[in-house]
């Protein structure tokens, strides 16, 4: 519901009769707008600008009112939206559109809401918030649409002003102003509260007799003000208040001129209470307003109101209050309201002379109608230059163009005469006359046609033609106007004699088109009669017109000789053909046969057709005309020369020699030749570069040259060196390529014709120290001489140098991980690639610390070992290379976490040559071992049978899980229980979890039985690990005091065995000893440990044990950290330098974690073996022994003492300065 009284409108529904015929076809809907209403969105401006508002106010007269909202206030304009018909209305729309009244077309606002349907009968409420950016006076059109045809159309369309004031003061502050007495702010009465100006002192005084004051407002910008309006322009406020007679108040505006000019005088009274309040009613154009006009000349940059108040000496009274001052003008459209853009359209060329036209086309991209001026500049001062609008018409003013819409316009310009053919740019400029910043320029062009002139080349010779013959000859015609153009080509016959005729040639058309400054050849066909006589003559005219001007034209005039019938053939002397070879600069003459075949003697004119000419000199020894008799032949030669630049093999350009009859201008023509060619000569040039004076052994020495081949085609060079020993090898690089002696130079206008050289020599590594050597390099042609040979021979000296070149290589990454138990072995070289001992050397190992339960030893060339940390000499021959091995023992006191950082040192034995140093850090990051105890051993008595029981005590320290497998060997008749398992039928698996943070810890409850059997025998418990890795046994010889019958053994069964064991517990009563005892046995051949430690106390009993042992055995396999290398060999053979590659080497151990393989033989097998010793040995998959792999020694590749000796070499080279 709209919240105010609304401003309703009767719509009056015509009274006359609906045909039947139309009323059938109603839909059913009926759309209006049965009221609006415009309401301030926010409060505080609602009781600010409501008074002269539209809004109804109770307390004021509705024609009271001069304003629908105020500028860039924000207001709500809501409609009430009726269908009076029965039906539905669906897609219903509401347009409101804002137009200012001073241009038409320009909406300052525009929007459209929708609703999906009103019902028939019913009303629905649009609303649309309306910010003006325009004050003035508009008209604002409301539009409604629905998806049906509306039965009364006439009412969708609403239309009323919408007026927008441009100032509004409520006098809440006054600062702005400036006020003189009596003039001052007042709260006692206001139309707009609080507070009102006021010319007095109150309600309840008077004013002062002889008063004289202003109020005066802060300066307006109205120069946006449009002095042409059609609507009032003007001030409203409302008074209150009285005055005595003879006192007044006056309002008064600020001119352009800066004179006050009067706009309205007060002296009458209205109410002394201020309860009542007036306004002025203006009038404009007939229509009446609350609005006071004011004039045109206001509107400028520095507008000021005052009001001014009088008073005399007589009679006083309460004075005037005054609120709700506003301004309403019609604000001019902003500069951004404006747009043009110009764009070239279509133009139409001219010949010299003639007008030139180009369309431009205006586009307003503004939102407000425009006018436009026109300019044109870049045009020849020599042209007249003029706008037409699209009917020819002449534009002398500006050009109007709506809002949106284009225009198109026409730049017009007479060219003169003179005027050479071409384009003319072109600026066209334009500028709006009523927004002076909007303008817009296009470059664009005129076009200029060429002239066209045709011009006949006269012929040197009249054309012949045999009588009863017909013959074709060429005319040339040159256009020699400006630009390209087609030509009419036509006979004048008259003088051709009765039976001649003269024709175009039959692929000749009548139109020709020839380029400018271009000729062409016009073919013609005559034809003669039979009975036509040698010499006879006939004339004719040939008459060519340019077609775009047909007076630009030109003629000739062509005689036609009859002529003789001629015959002859043109033949090559025998002896030159076939390829011929002529040296660069001279020249071969060729000798023709020219036979006349005729029956009369003929005149031939020599001459000779090309294809391709460049460079070479193809002419005739004696160009003149010959006479030869009928029958008769003669020579004609042809000069060849050969030009000095030419290039081995270049081919002559074909030609043929032309015989022409003078007689019958019949063309005799001889066989193609282009059978000479140009010969080679070879001349190369080199410029060497002087070669450093020591070679040293097995590293490349280079010496440069730069070659160019002079000559004129390619060429392949040789290029030897004297003076080399045969055990010296040398090469040259050249062009990325790698060459033993020989490479190619391409012709001079091709690549590689040139380029740097560098012969390479290596001396051998036994190359003897200090000798001299003379060399000569030798560069010459493979296939010819050379025609400038000096400079191409170079002699230089060298000496080979004495050198030591000691090399340390150790393999491996520099930082590994080791296991406790597991040796770990370093292989390295020790080598001396120069050709100088390198007596006196010493090498050191250096370890920072060396941690608990962690030895190492260094081994040279398979001697014996060596301490570490300390300095051992030795003497590195030339060539030799020496292995070391360093061998890292760790046993079961190293730790976790240890870290070796060990060095390897070599000193020289020559002070100047550097320390080698090489680093590897090692860190022991893996632990296998557990430790089996067993705590004691309890040994009983009893009348029937023999037991005892034991504990196995377990603790695993190892870095990874372990899994262990426990069985056991006994005499026959006797028993091993231990946690229920038969240990000497079947397995016990006992598994761990790491335990090298945490010992894991785990124990076994045992029973030995016995029922039958020897009394004394030897009990063998062995412990295996899954992967193999762990191989333990204990073993114990005793002897049972109580002799037991011989029975059959419940061992041999499995089930009388647990049977059997269970009986027993309950049923011992035999007195058992403990025995800890615990000694390490250690085995040479098998590498076996004793778990470190433990011991087992031995103790006397009534048991008697012979020799008894209890011992614990473990093997650890140490293969992974011993792989064999097998040796590679050093790479020999040819040098290896520029592009050749080296082979990689691939033969040095890689350390991975250390990883674990269980071997073939599991525990099921092993068990069952029946003759398991003491020192039983793990087996590999092959069942044999373990063996220890032995250690080889490590080849180093040709690459690493490459790149290890040229680092080397670098080094003295920059110390010795080579």
């Amino acid at each position: 519901m709209i919240p105010r009284i609304l401003v309703c409108f009767l719509l009056v529904t015509s009274a006359m009769p609906v045909d039947a015929s139309v009323s059938g076809r109603n839909s059913g809907v009926d759309l209006s707008i049965s009221a609006f209403e415009i309401q301030y969105d926010d409060s505080l401006d609602e009781n600010k600008y409501r008074i002269f508002s539209s809004a109804s106010i109770l307390s004021r007269s509705d024609d009271l009112y001069a304003i629908d909202g105020v500028l860039f206030v924000a207001s709500t304009l809501t409609l009430r939206v009726s269908n009076a018909g029965t039906n539905t209305a669906t897609g219903v729309s509401a347009t409101v559109a804002i137009i200012h009244d001073e241009y038409g077309d320009f909406e300052i606002y525009n929007e459209t809401k929708s609703v999906s349907s009103i019902n028939g009968q019913s009303s629905i409420d649009f609303s649309f918030q309306i910010t003006p950016d325009y004050a003035g006076n508009h008209t604002m059109v409301v539009t409604l649409s629905s998806l049906q045809v509306d039965d009364n159309p006439a009412d969708n369309r609403f239309q009323r002003h919408f007026t927008v004031a441009a100032f509004y003061e409520v006098f809440d502050d006054l600062t702005p102003w400036t006020l003189t007495t009596p003039w001052q702010q007042n709260s006692q009465a206001a139309l707009s509260n609080p507070n009102s100006l006021h010319a007095g002192n109150g309600q309840g005084s008077t004013y002062q007799p002889n008063s004289f004051g202003n109020a005066l407002s802060p300066i307006l910008d109205l120069s946006d003000g449009l002095v042409n309006h059609n609507r009032a322009i003007g001030v409203a406020f409302f008074y209150s208040g009285a005055v005595g007679s003879g006192d007044n108040m006056r309002l008064l505006a600020k001119d352009d001129q800066g004179n006050w000019n009067s706009l309205l005088t007060l002296s009458q009274s209205i109410d002394s209470t201020a309860s009542s309040w007036n306004t002025q009613i203006g009038t404009y154009n007939g229509i009446s307003s609350p609005i006071i006009p004011i004039p045109t000349n206001i509107l400028h940059s520095s507008a000021q109101f005052k009001f001014e108040f009088n008073s005399d000496s007589s009679v006083e009274d309460v004075g005037y209050w005054i609120d709700d001052f506003l301004i309403l003008y019609d604000q001019r459209a902003r500069d951004s309201e404006y747009g043009v853009n110009l764009v070239p359209g279509s133009q139409i060329p001219a010949l010299p002379g003639q007008t030139v036209t180009r369309e431009i086309v205006i586009e307003n991209t503004g939102n407000v109608s425009d006018s436009y001026a026109l300019t044109a500049t870049g045009v020849p001062s020599h042209w007249e230059s003029y706008f037409t609008y699209d009917n020819g018409a002449s534009i002398t003013s500006g050009v109007q163009v709506e809002a949106g819409e284009s225009k198109s316009v026409f730049f017009n310009a007479l060219t003169d005469e003179n005027t050479s053919h071409g384009v003319e740019d072109i600026d066209i400029w334009i500028s709006s006359l009523v927004a002076t910043s909007i303008e817009d320029y296009v470059s664009t062009s005129v076009s200029i046609l060429p002239t066209v002139l045709p011009q006949f080349v006269s012929m040197p010779s009249d054309p012949k033609c045999s009588a009863g013959q017909s013959s074709n000859f060429a005319v040339h015609l040159k256009n020699i106007g400006q630009g390209d153009g087609a030509f009419l080509l036509s006979f004048d016959k008259t003088f051709m004699p009765v039976g001649w005729d003269i024709e175009l040639g039959w692929n000749q058309s009548a139109t020709i088109n020839i380029p400018s400054g271009s000729t062409t050849e016009v073919w013609l066909s005559t034809s003669l009669p039979n009975n036509a006589q040698p010499g006879e003559k006939g004339e004719f005219t040939l008459v060519a017109k340019a077609q775009q001007d047909e007076t630009k034209s030109d003629q000739i005039d062509i005689e036609i000789i009859s002529a003789m019938v001629s015959d002859a053939i043109i033949t090559l002397d025998e002896e030159q053909e076939g390829d011929i070879e002529v040296e660069p600069g001279s020249f071969y003459d060729l000798s023709f046969n020219v036979q006349n075949m005729a029956s009369r003697m003929d005149v031939f004119q020599p001459s000779l057709e090309y294809t391709g000419h460049t460079g070479w000199g193809i002419n005739l020894v004696n160009p003149s005309s010959l006479a030869i008799n009928a029958q008769s032949s003669t020579i004609v030669k042809v000069r060849i020369e050969v030009p000095e630049n030419s290039q081995a093999g270049d081919r002559m350009p074909a030609f043929k020699l032309v015989m022409t009859s003078q007689e019958s201008d019949v063309e005799f023509q001889s066989e193609l030749f282009s059978n000479i060619t140009a010969s080679a000569w070879y001349d190369i040039q080199v410029d060497f570069s002087e070669p450093e004076s020591v070679i040293y052994p097995n590293v490349p020495f280079e010496i440069s040259f730069f070659i160019e081949n002079m000559g004129n085609g390619p060429v392949n060079v040789i290029t030897s060196i004297d003076g080399i020993k045969e055990s010296w090898d040398s090469w040259l690089l050249f062009d990325d390529g790698n060459f033993s002696q020989e490479f190619e130079l391409t012709a001079r206008y091709e690549s590689p014709h040139s380029g740097e050289v560098t012969m390479v020599i290596l001396a051998p590594k036994d190359a003897g120290p200090g000798l001299l050597h003379e060399l000569t390099i030798n560069i010459e042609p493979k296939n010819g001489v050379d025609m400038t040979p000096y400079g191409n021979e170079y002699y230089f000296t060298v000496r080979t140098a004495a050198m030591k070149i000691p090399t340390l290589l150790v393999d491996g990454e520099e930082s590994a991980n080791l296991a406790v138990n597991v040796d770990h072995t370093i292989y390295g070289n020790l080598s001396n690639l120069g050709n100088t001992p390198d007596g006196g050397a010493t090498i050191l190992v250096q370890f920072d610390n060396i941690p608990i339960g962690v030895s190492a030893n260094l081994i040279l060339d398979g001697g014996t070992s060596l301490p570490v940390n300390q300095w051992h000499e030795i003497t590195l021959n030339p060539e030799a290379t020496i292995p070391l091995r360093l061998v890292i023992e760790t046993d079961n006191q190293s730790e976790i976490n240890s870290i070796l950082n060990v060095q390897f040192r070599y000193r020289s034995g020559d002070a100047s040559v550097d320390e080698i140093s090489i680093i590897r850090t090692m860190i022991i990051t893996e632990k296998r071992m557990v430790e089996v105890q067993v705590d004691s051993w309890n040994q009983f008595q009893s009348v029937s049978t023999n037991n005892f029981e034991f504990k196995l005590s377990l603790a695993s320290s190892s870095t990874q899980p372990e899994k262990l497998h426990f069985y056991s060997d006994i005499p026959e008749g006797w028993g091993l229980i231990c946690s229920g398992v038969p240990l000497h039928l079947e397995n016990l698996t006992v598994e761990f979890n790491t335990g090298h943070i945490q010992l894991q810890e785990k124990s076994i409850e045992c029973t030995m039985l016995r029922e039958s059997g020897t009394e004394t025998g030897v009990v063998s418990i062995f412990v295996q690990s899954e992967d193999g890795f762990i191989n333990m046994t204990y073993q114990e010889s005793m002897t049972w005091m109580v002799t037991i019958e011989d029975s059959v053994s419940f061992f041999e069964n499995p089930s009388a065995t647990i049977g059997l064991s269970t009986l027993v517990l309950i049923c011992v009563v035999l007195l058992f000893f403990v025995m800890r005892t615990r000694r390490h046995d250690e085995e040479e051949a098998l590498e076996v440990e004793s778990i470190e430690n433990q011991s087992h106390a031995s103790n006397q009993s009534q048991i008697q044990q012979s020799g008894t042992n209890q011992t614990l055995q473990q093997n650890q396999t140490h293969s992974h950290y011993q792989t064999a290398q097998q040796p590679v060999q050093m790479q020999t053979g040819p040098p290896a330098y520029g592009n050749q590659s080296l082979h990689q080497p691939s033969h040095y151990p890689t350390h991975q974690p250390q990883t674990y393989q269980q071997p073939v033989n599991t525990f099921q097998q092993a068990h069952m073996q029946e003759n398991v010793h003491a020192n039983q040995q793990p087996m590999f998959a092959n069942n044999t022994p373990y063996q220890p792999q032995p250690q080889q020694q490590v080849d180093l590749t040709y690459q690493q003492q490459m790149e290890e000796y040229q680092r080397k070499m670098a080094e003295w080279q920059a110390k010795y300065g080579g």
